[in-house]
């Protein structure tokens, strides 16, 4: 097994075709070491993605797949098509979460 271990401010893994990130909080994710290492500027700094996944949105909010969905077909959260993909616009998750905590 040819691996490699990738160091970042925040995180180290060790790499072969994916690897296992761990934040310094402890949380855990796996991704490609491509994307381990490209997730963080020159600087050290993390990037912001512009836009998100189904998964990666549902992650990110804490609900499942299945109800991020559903926030979708009832119009609560939109959702665009972008190279064959459904994606959700960081500042539309960000202002979905901003209108449940207003409704709290």
């Amino acid at each position: 097994m040819n691996s490699r271990k990738v160091w970042g401010p925040e995180f180290a893994a060790y790499s072969c075709d994916s690897v296992c990130v761990v934040n310094i909080t402890g949380m855990a994710h796996m991704e490609t070491a491509a994307e381990a290492v490209a997730s963080h500027r020159q600087d050290g700094a993390p990037t912001q993605k512009l836009a998100y996944q189904i998964d990666e949105a549902a992650r990110a909010c804490g609900i499942g797949r299945t109800s991020l969905y559903e926030l979708i077909g009832e119009g609560k959260l939109k959702a665009i098509r972008a190279a064959g993909r459904r994606l959700i616009l960081r500042e539309d998750l960000e202002a979905y979460l901003r209108s449940c905590r207003e409704a709290a």
